[in-house]
């Protein structure tokens, strides 16, 4: 299995990819009959809106305030 190299993404974009999977997963709960997680749970967004995040393959969150930093 070869590791996927990620690109850094805006902290903005991260925060809507943040948003959006959470609205995914609260629909799939309530069509199942289960009440959501709050968001901070499992799709937390970084609290700044400037920078570069990047996630690994262990889903660690690495923030730079500069892209070329990574």
């Amino acid at each position: 299995m070869s590791i996927q190299e990620r690109e850094p993404i805006t902290a903005r974009e991260y925060n809507r990819q943040q948003t959006a999977n959470y609205l995914e997963y609260c629909a799939k709960c309530q069509a199942n009959g289960v009440t959501p997680e709050p968001q901070q749970r499992y799709f937390a967004p970084i609290p700044v809106k400037y920078g570069y995040v990047m996630t690994n393959a262990s889903n660690e969150i690495i923030w730079k305030k500069r892209k070329r930093d990574f």
